[in-house]
């Protein structure tokens, strides 16, 4: 499926470049055949909340020690992300859990965080993984493993990565730095074989296009677009001079006071109980203090955040249960619960809800200094039209322009 997409992704690219490619070759003289999109993938709230929840409960599931269950969220929140430096992040977090304890565990993490940076980080992983082989009593394999390592931190350490020779086009050499600069264009899971196929076709295509510029209808056209870009990238720099004093910025702040609140708030343990058994033992002799709430947690919740006991340390502001997702009428039935009790049953599709309500958080306003960017942004966003008026008006008194209003 990550294949469909890349490639889906490679062919939007070279459609959606044509109009760059008039304007590059009449300035450089070359073709631009893929530019670079912003590709925003439309993601549910719940499943924004559940990725976050997932590194939030592994990290710290490993701080109490509990390594499988740490590790296993840790692999479903990897699963969930495709921002490369993370993936790198949560493989190291991987290698360090599973330290001397789960030696094979350890050593697909190393591998995981070979191919995901060969170059750069090679040397980091190296030694780790000639040891955890050793450690496995895999001495054959260590010994070629290491001998395959240290040739190739050889090889990138004399020539350097980044000017080793890729391909050839009639004598021209391309270089792997090229390959990495046309990379930054692309999705960090595109396959390393299929950029290179995009930067050649790029290059010949290059070639192929030079006696275009000589050619009247191309001008004619490259004319236009390049126009056209040249007015969008003035007015570009034009917006960006649109800047408000810290007197403005506060002015607007308190007009839109409304839009910078925390919403309504619940700090709260959570026990989730599937089975009638124990839901009658609970209904017949409730908890009456947190102790007891959490005894049951342990015995009856399934929870998956009954490993702390099901206390949750994020805020609840919406109908969602970090690790369980959303429960209708949630924020509605704790506004109307007590604290530091039991609280009523709150049935939905998942089961049967009991919460302990720690703490309550009413809306409140956000302070000025926490929230001055998002401001300035909303600011200008809400500015331009009324700057661009004025832009104009200067515009025509610059260039004395004369309207014949009389004539239309």
């Amino acid at each position: 499926m990550e294949e469909i997409k890349t490639k889906k992704l490679i062919k939007k690219k070279s459609n959606n470049s044509f109009l760059i490619i008039l304007n590059s070759l009449i300035l450089i003289g070359i073709v631009v055949l893929l530019l670079k999109q912003d590709v925003q993938k439309e993601i549910k709230e719940v499943e924004i909340y559940s990725y976050i929840e997932l590194k939030e409960a592994a990290l710290n599931l490993k701080s109490k020690g509990f390594v499988l269950e740490s590790a296993d969220l840790f692999h479903r929140y990897y699963q969930t992300i495709n921002n490369k430096d993370e993936k790198i992040k949560i493989l190291n977090q991987l290698v360090e859990l599973y330290g001397f304890d789960y030696l094979k565990q350890k050593l697909k993490a190393l591998s995981l965080l070979e191919s995901l940076d060969p170059d750069e980080k090679f040397s980091l992983y190296k030694k780790t993984t000639y040891e955890t082989l050793k450690l496995l009593a895999k001495d054959k394999d260590a010994e070629l493993y290491l001998q395959s390592a240290t040739s190739m931190v050889k090889t990138q350490t004399n020539s350097g990565s980044k000017n080793i020779v890729i391909a050839s086009i009639l004598g021209e050499e391309v270089y792997y730095h090229e390959l990495e600069t046309f990379q930054k264009d692309f999705s960090s899971q595109t396959n390393k074989k299929e950029l290179m196929t995009q930067l050649l076709a790029k290059k010949l295509l290059q070639k192929e296009s030079e006696p275009l510029i000589q050619n009247e209808d191309f001008k004619k056209i490259a004319s236009k677009s390049l126009l056209d870009l040249r007015i969008s990238f003035l007015m570009n720099q034009e917006m960006s001079k649109l800047k408000a004093s810290d007197f403005d910025l506060k002015n607007y702040y308190q007009a839109n006071l409304y839009k910078y609140v925390f919403s309504k708030g619940y700090l709260i343990s959570h026990l989730l109980i599937k089975d009638d058994e124990p839901l009658q033992k609970l209904l017949k002799a409730p908890p009456n203090s947190l102790s007891d709430f959490e005894s049951f947690v342990d015995l009856y919740s399934i929870d998956l955040n009954k490993k702390t006991k099901g206390k949750i340390s994020k805020w609840i502001e919406k109908d969602f249960i970090p690790l369980i997702g959303k429960v209708k009428g949630l924020t509605n039935f704790l506004d109307g619960q007590s604290l530091n009790t039991l609280t009523k049953a709150l049935k939905s599709k998942k089961g049967t809800h009991f919460f302990w309500i720690h703490q309550k958080r009413q809306g409140q306003n956000k302070k000025y200094e926490d929230v001055k960017e998002i401001v300035k942004k909303s600011y200008r966003a809400e500015n331009q039209q009324k700057f661009q008026e004025q832009y104009f008006k200067d515009l025509f008194a610059k260039y004395k322009v004369v309207l014949h209003e009389d004539r239309l």
